[in-house]
């Protein structure tokens, strides 16, 4: 399943859901890691707590989103090559500043974003 964003008829971006049929260290023997990386709380319905991560490589033109659950106050999550992922979005590298600021990279919009922080590989990463 995906979906492509199209703009003056030109793709901008395409994305595939994987809906965790891919791991992390399968996306980066493919692609390479991350140079950034942007993480967000949110909360289901049924009020448990997941955080949203979304590994950015801008040379490389793709975006990684991971969906974990956290239990609440927790303050970190940990990052292994096993780590399923949720989504892949492709693009040109040329186009990263733009689509930076719309909600096609990450879904949330860009001025109420958290800063992205540099990836540190493998490991636990602070929530925000």
């Amino acid at each position: 399943m995906g979906s492509v964003n199209i703009e003056n008829d030109q793709a901008t971006a395409i994305n595939i859901s994987t809906i965790n049929s891919l791991t992390l260290a399968e996306l980066f023997s493919k692609v390479g890691e991350p140079d950034k990386y942007w993480t967000g709380v949110g909360q289901r319905d049924e009020g448990e707590q997941f955080v949203d991560i979304v590994l950015l490589a801008p040379t490389k033109g793709y975006a990684a989103e991971l969906v974990s659950d956290i239990k609440a106050g927790s303050d970190q999550v940990e990052i292994k090559a096993n780590t399923p992922v949720f989504r892949v979005t492709y693009f040109s590298p040329a186009m990263y500043e733009k689509l930076l600021e719309t909600s096609i990279l990450i879904d949330k919009p860009a001025s109420k974003r958290s800063p992205l922080q540099d990836w540190p590989g493998y490991g636990s990463i602070p929530v925000k």
